[in-house]
C-alpha cells in the first residue's frame, strides 16, 4: 500500500466544519467496531465534545488533497494535579488508513501534548483487536493495564476487553 508523504499530510486545528468527515468516519463500521459509540446519536454527541476541544486548540486534522482525511483529540485535563497526564482519541478514514496519515496525526499530537500542553504521560484505551495497537507499539506505546469483559457487542454477547497503553513523553524526542 502506497503511503503518502510528509508534505502530502497537512495537520491544523480542528474546525467546526470538520464534523461532516469525522461523523462519516466514525460511523465506518470498522471503526464503530473498536469505539464505544453504537448509533448515530451517540456519534452526535461525541463530535459535540470533539468541537468542543477543538475550539481550545486540542483536537486536530489531518487532511490530504485539502480533505480531512483523520482527526485527533486530546483530553487536556484542567485540573492541576491531573494536568501532566492526558487521553486522547484518533480515527482515520478508511481509503486514508494504511498511508501514514495515522502516523503523522499521532506523532503531531504526541508533539502538542509535550511541548504546547507540558503533558508527560499521555495514554490511550483501545480494544482488542484494533489494527490500531500496532502503530501505538511502533511509537513507543506499553500496555499498562487491561480491563477484561469491558464492552458487550450490541449484535452479540462477546465482550471485548479494553487494553490501556501510555508512552511518557519525557523519555522521547518528539
Amino acid at each position: 500500500m502506497e503511503e503518502y508523504s510528509d508534505d502530502s499530510v497537512k495537520i491544523r486545528n480542528l474546525e467546526d466544519s470538520d464534523a461532516e468527515y469525522l461523523s462519516q468516519y466514525l460511523m465506518e463500521p470498522e471503526v464503530l467496531a473498536f469505539y464505544p459509540m453504537s448509533n448515530m446519536a451517540e456519534v452526535q454527541e461525541s463530535i459535540k465534545i470533539w468541537k468542543q476541544y477543538g475550539r481550545r486548540g486540542n483536537a486536530f486534522t489531518a487532511e490530504v488533497n485539502h480533505k480531512p482525511a483523520g482527526m485527533a483529540i486530546i483530553y487536556v485535563n484542567t485540573f492541576k494535579k491531573l494536568s501532566r497526564q492526558a487521553l486522547f482519541a484518533i480515527v482515520v478514514g478508511d481509503k486514508y488508513r494504511g498511508k501514514g496519515v495515522g502516523t503523522k496525526l499521532m506523532k503531531h499530537i504526541m508533539y502538542k501534548a509535550k511541548h504546547t500542553f507540558g503533558i508527560y504521560n499521555l495514554h490511550l484505551e483501545v480494544y482488542d483487536g484494533n489494527p490500531a495497537i500496532s502503530l501505538y507499539k511502533r511509537l513507543g506505546f506499553t500496555e499498562y493495564g487491561v480491563h477484561e469483559n469491558f464492552m458487550r457487542e450490541q449484535t452479540s454477547d462477546k465482550k471485548r476487553k479494553k487494553i490501556m497503553m501510555e508512552i511518557d513523553l519525557r523519555t522521547i524526542e518528539v
